[in-house]
Order: C-alpha cells, then sequence, then structure tokens
C-alpha cells in the first residue's frame, strides 16, 4: 500500500543495519578493550551486500542466509582478542561466541549476557539446522532468533536479521556504559 500510494513506509530494513551496528560495535570495542570484536575479511562486503531477508524465500534460503549472518558475525569475532580480556581457564575450550559472551559477562550480569547472546547462538545453529538438528531442536533454536516456522519466509529473514542486529547493538551499548575498570 505504501509503494502504491507513494508513501513511504515508517519502518526500517534490518538488513541496512546489519554493518552499521558491526561498525559501532567494532569501534565501542576497540576503545573499551583496544580491539575490535569482529574482523573484516576477504569476504566480509560481499556477504554483507548479499545478506536481505529477500534470500529467505523458502526453508533452504531461510537457512543460508542465517549460514552468511553467521559467517559474517561468529565466523569472524576475533576470539584470542577477547581471551585476552577474559582468559580461558586451564583445560577448557572457548569458541568465539562464548569468548564474547564471556567478555560480556564481565561487564553486565552474566544471565543478561547469555539472553543478549541467545541469537547469535541462534543464527550459528541455524546454519546448520536442516541438515544437522532433530526437530525438537529447532523450535528452540527458532525461538532464539525470535522467528517461527511459518512462511511467509522473507518476514522470517526480517526477523533474524532484526534479532542479531538488535543483538549487536546491545552489546555495543553495554561495553559502552561498562565502567572504565571492568
Amino acid at each position: 500500500m505504501a509503494q502504491a500510494e507513494g508513501i513511504p513506509a515508517r519502518t526500517k530494513a534490518p538488513e541496512a543495519f546489519l554493518g552499521i551496528s558491526i561498525e559501532k560495535l567494532n569501534g565501542i570495542s576497540k576503545s573499551c578493550f583496544g580491539s575490535e570484536v569482529i574482523k573484516k575479511h576477504a569476504d566480509y562486503e560481499r556477504l554483507l551486500r548479499s545478506t536481505h531477508r529477500f534470500r529467505a524465500i523458502n526453508e533452504h534460503e531461510f537457512y543460508s542466509l542465517a549460514k552468511d549472518i553467521a559467517r559474517i558475525t561468529a565466523d569472524s569475532i576475533d576470539s584470542n582478542a577477547l581471551q585476552k580480556i577474559v582468559s580461558v581457564p586451564p583445560g577448557q575450550k572457548r569458541g568465539s561466541l562464548k569468548s564474547l559472551e564471556s567478555v560480556l559477562a564481565s561487564v553486565i550480569d552474566p544471565m543478561e549476557a547469555a539472553l543478549m547472546m541467545s541469537p547469535l547462538f541462534g543464527a550459528y545453529d541455524l546454519r546448520l539446522a536442516d541438515a544437522h538438528l532433530p526437530p525438537s531442536d529447532i523450535e528452540t533454536v527458532y525461538e532464539r532468533v525470535g522467528a517461527e516456522r511459518n512462511p511467509p519466509w522473507i518476514e522470517q529473514g526480517a526477523r533474524l536479521l532484526h534479532s542479531v542486529v538488535s543483538s549487536l547493538s546491545s552489546i555495543g551499548a553495554a561495553f559502552a556504559n561498562a565502567p572504565n575498570d571492568a
């Protein structure tokens, strides 16, 4: 209706804010901790351009979108830098998302940090969902990213992107508002 009447919609596309939220998070983390959370790799710009809700035209493409979101976020997190901020106890391993969650939990309540990180973990889990997760687990993953298993898929893609962008923005805000001695 907005297009037919020539009235722009008041909503904003979540994919437009993915790169912005990453840039802000990186700027804040560099200021607070001396390093950026998300490293840009050779495919970063291409992935960012192709990461939009209109790719999610069916379940397979929804998972493909989640895969690219995970490549931009979880796969690009600088675990080494984060593990210098909050070290990994001897004998334990900590992946990129858990490393970010540990740093976040050092500046806010750990339960709040886990909730804030949930969409990033959910997007990571969705990347493998159609091939590896049992049907009982997939519902939980969809909940983590604020999506449902019902079409229209484009709307689910928008929800996925929105939850990831919100998560990144919230993490950046938490770091920005953390006491300097955290």
